[in-house]
């Protein structure tokens, strides 16, 4: 540590002249500097905490391997600085830019030949196109990024061509350009310029690509692209024909995510996947998908070809999850199946139920959001969940709970052995909390959870910030098995009822001090607001998620947005992911 403090205060030197005034100035802000010199691998920067100190202390960092920065958080007298660090540093392998002004100029202070990143993420920033088109030329020396992603950038079809050089250099594999404005002309010449690059992962989402650009793309299929994006646009009569077939005669693609996609005949569209023998994931996040077309999908599915299917937010009810029962139990190979906001039903939830307890059963990951329950359909739920050995992830968040349906959730869970993750967060806290006359059982069952199940090892519920927080607690001391525990605060905005007490800062440190199994602790918003958390002596990896990342979109994690943005989720959901209530999805 004495080491590092020397050389940041070196840099300072070499950069400022008075390091002292300097030093004093940003002291409050210091903490970032300091979780860079007690190793983390994530820094998150904003106009508050992007200062010279940090930008500095980033220079012979060895720790961090992620650098998000937020919303013209570097001034332009500390462009040099940034520059000089991006091309000193070798341990950096994310950089992200988010919300940044129109300019370029930051981007194009940096000699990019000399930066070892692995990932480049700009999202929504620079929308400059001539400032673009001299950063892409400028980006076409640099030979170790491997995935690029240009998210709502504005980018048109006359910046095809120049993006196209950096495709074509070599070293680029993955590339994102969702939300954007290409059009068909624009798309022609980035597959043409794939086809001669090592590009295998391709995301076009939400750009205006219409019948000409869908052809186009159709044409990765007899390319090496092995991961391919698809939304917001329609696939239909000769487009859609075009796609098919070459769908069907492909030889290297192994994922297609669509995501609110129509399509002419989705039967057709599932007969065609049957045939390319090399894919394995399928995702049609709300794309239409009723009990009328899934008997082509369930044929695709028994024959054990695809190893994930995505069905979120579409149709799918009694009917449809009969077929997908019997097709899954047929194909012995699908591991992660995914039936969010679906209308199942009782039936549907029965067919379910039994396909869990079913000993052939080969799922491994089940994500259920969304579900519409009540009493019964959970009982029949938690019956599959309890005798199943297959599964390893469970999620059923953003689901409506109150604690009669925890109570059978939880006693499935005392009798399954095999679980390591679930996921049930998302209601509000209100939902948990019980009257005077009617004292709420919620908190006895997750205590007793705690203390009995021996294979959970990670696990999203709400929980903080709670009148019974001492009674989870005891039962949290008691588990020598969890290692990740998170949850959502809710804040009780437009509540009546009282929250009673927060987490005391003794608690957490007792929780650190006699539960050795615990790395990562996700808090309340209202925990996490204060900074003198980071003055207890707790260790390292209690601390990890403690920082404010956790209540703002902007500090998300750049490959999580991306991946939530275009897959999981119908759109209507994705803005509650993203809002200051709804921090669980790391």
């Amino acid at each position: 540590m004495t080491k590092a403090l020397y050389s940041l205060l070196d840099e300072m030197h070499q950069t400022h002249r008075s390091t002292t005034a300097l030093f004093v100035k940003h002291m409050e802000q210091l903490y970032a500097c300091e979780q860079l010199l007690y190793g983390e691998e994530r820094l998150v920067l904003d106009q508050e905490t992007c200062t010279p100190v940090a930008i500095a202390a980033m220079t012979n960092n060895k720790s961090v391997k992620e650098l998000q920065l937020y919303c013209d958080c570097i001034g332009r007298d500390e462009f040099p600085m940034f520059a000089r660090m991006l091309h000193r540093n070798t341990t950096l392998q994310i950089l992200g830019f988010e919300g940044f002004s129109s300019s370029c100029e930051l981007l194009l202070s940096v000699d990019w030949s000399l930066v070892s990143i692995r990932d480049l993420y700009i999202v929504g920033s620079f929308q400059d196109s001539d400032g673009l088109k001299q950063f892409f030329k400028a980006l076409t020396c640099n030979k170790t990024i491997k995935k690029l992603c240009i998210y709502d950038c504005g980018l048109e079809d006359d910046m095809a061509e120049d993006l196209c050089r950096i495709i074509r250099n070599g070293s680029l594999q993955e590339l994102d350009l969702t939300i954007n404005n290409f059009t068909a002309d624009g798309i022609e010449s980035i597959v043409e310029a794939i086809k001669h690059s090592n590009v295998i992962d391709f995301d076009i989402s939400h750009n205006p690509i219409g019948d000409c650009g869908v052809e186009r793309i159709s044409d990765l299929f007899t390319m090496k692209v092995k991961n391919l994006n698809i939304g917001d646009i329609s696939i239909q009569n000769e487009s859609f024909d075009v796609f098919s077939y070459c769908l069907a005669h492909s030889s290297h693609i192994e994922s297609i995510f669509f995501q609110k996609v129509e399509f002419s005949s989705p039967a057709k569209l599932f007969m065609a996947a049957s045939m390319a023998k090399t894919l394995t994931k399928l995702s049609f996040i709300d794309c239409a998908i009723d009990c009328s077309n899934v008997v082509e999908l369930a044929k695709l599915v028994s024959s054990g070809q695809l190893e994930l299917l995505d069905l979120g937010s579409n149709n799918i009810g009694g009917k449809g999850m009969l077929l997908l029962h019997n097709a899954i139990l047929a194909s012995k190979r699908i591991q992660d199946f995914t039936l969010s906001d679906n209308p199942l039903g009782l039936d549907g939830i029965k067919l379910l139920s039994n396909l869990l307890s079913n000993e052939n059963c080969p799922l491994k990951y089940l994500t259920v959001d969304a579900l519409l329950v009540d009493q019964t359909s959970m009982e029949i739920l938690s019956a599959g969940l309890a005798v199943n050995k297959s599964l390893i992830s469970f999620s059923m968040e953003y689901t409506e709970f109150d604690a009669r349906l925890f109570k059978y959730l939880f006693a499935a869970l005392h009798k399954n052995r095999h679980l390591q993750e679930l996921y049930v967060d998302g209601p509000r806290i209100d939902n948990f909390l019980g009257s005077e006359d009617e004292p709420n059982e919620y908190f006895e069952y997750l205590q007793r959870l705690f203390m009995n199940n021996r294979s959970i090892v990670k696990m999203s519920c709400p929980m903080i910030a709670t009148i019974e927080v001492p009674i989870v607690l005891a039962g949290l001391l008691h588990n020598y098995t969890l290692e990740w525990l998170g949850n959502v605060n809710e804040e009780y905005r437009g509540s009546s009822k009282t929250h009673g007490p927060e987490i005391e800062h003794e608690d957490i440190k007792e929780i650190a001090k006699r539960n050795k199994s615990i790395k990562q602790v996700k808090l309340a918003e209202s925990v996490l607001a204060s900074r003198a958390l980071l003055m207890l002596e707790l260790p390292l990896e209690l601390l990890h998620l403690i920082q404010n990342y956790l209540t703002d979109y902007a500090m998300i994690p750049l490959h999580l947005k991306a991946k939530y943005s275009r897959t999981l989720l119908k759109q209507e959901l994705i803005g509650k992911l993203f809002t200051k209530d709804n921090v669980n999805i790391f």
